[in-house]
């Protein structure tokens, strides 16, 4: 600030010189006395106001505690521009406003200004992530023929919701789909209201019968549906004769050298469901529906 007019100045400040500096940090009035030798010391008044902008941000909440993915709306006030960091997990690293989506815990650091002045410091909104329960689903079988029941048994959280072919809120749901149908189930815990998720897939086939294609080794299985324990019966018995069980998805389970016409076998160790039992001795094969009940 400079005085200009008079020939000796006296500043508020005591300062004694036409100009002066000051850092002020509120708003501040700032007066001069200056005096002329040509009117015999008499003295003369001016103020001067200085208005301090200051720009101290807030928010509207420090800390959240979200589910994982949840999106949550951010907001800040008392600054003109503003700047988030990280950028991770946000809408927009700019602006009052902006939204999270986080899949772990996170601080943010907002700095801002206001009219061109820096904020007197930065401000801080953590975001922490809530327990989520793990969720799995057990069956009693995962392939079956269309018009049966399979048992579906949720577990790890405390209540739980079905949807897909089922809507029931217990932790075992009996099924009976017509066609192959995914079931998911969401469960919440006593320590959190996240819910975790699961889903199972139960494969439907027609279950026609035994099919035979090519019998020249007249096999028979039985019983068939079966607990586990099967007979292959076959009326002749040819060198190289080969047995191999194939589940829904193609993957081959056993394989094992047919010896004898009447063979018993015990696949009491494989997951219930619709299996492939191919007999064949390099010539002729014979292929058959086998279920594991």
């Amino acid at each position: 600030m400079t005085a200009s007019g008079l020939n000796t100045y006296t500043w508020s400040t005591s300062a004694t010189t036409p100009s002066i500096s000051a850092t002020p940090t509120v708003n501040t009035t700032y007066s001069v006395a200056g005096t002329s030798t040509v009117s015999g010391g008499c003295a003369n008044y001016e103020t001067f106001n200085v208005t301090v902008v200051s720009s101290t941000i807030t928010s509207t909440a420090y800390s959240h505690s979200v589910c994982p993915s949840a999106t949550t709306a951010l907001t800040v006030a008392n600054a003109s521009t503003y700047t988030w960091t990280p950028a991770t997990f946000l809408s927009a690293t700019t602006g009052a406003s902006v939204v999270s989506t986080p899949t772990a815990n996170i601080t943010y650091t907002i700095t801002g200004s206001k009219n061109n002045c820096p904020s007197a410091a930065p401000i801080t909104i953590a975001m922490h992530i809530k327990a989520t329960p793990t969720v799995s689903i057990t069956s009693n079988t995962l392939a079956l023929c269309s018009g049966s029941t399979a048992t579906l048994t949720a577990s790890g959280a405390t209540t739980y919701q079905w949807s897909g072919g089922s809507t029931a809120t217990t932790a075992s749901v009996a099924v009976s789909p017509t066609v192959t149908t995914t079931y998911s189930v969401a469960g919440t815990s006593t320590i959190s209201t996240c819910p975790g998720m699961s889903m199972v897939t139960v494969t439907v086939s027609t279950c026609a019968g035994i099919e035979n294609y090519a019998s020249s080794n007249n096999v028979s299985v039985y019983p068939n549906p079966s607990n586990g324990l099967v007979t292959i019966s076959l009326t002749n018995l040819e060198a190289n004769t080969i047995m191999y069980v194939t589940n829904m998805i193609g993957q081959e389970v056993i394989k094992t050298a047919v010896k004898d016409l009447n063979t018993n076998l015990d696949f009491s160790n494989l997951q219930k469901g619709i299996y492939t039992l191919t007999v064949t001795n390099g010539k002729d094969k014979s292929v058959s529906k086998l279920i594991i009940q």
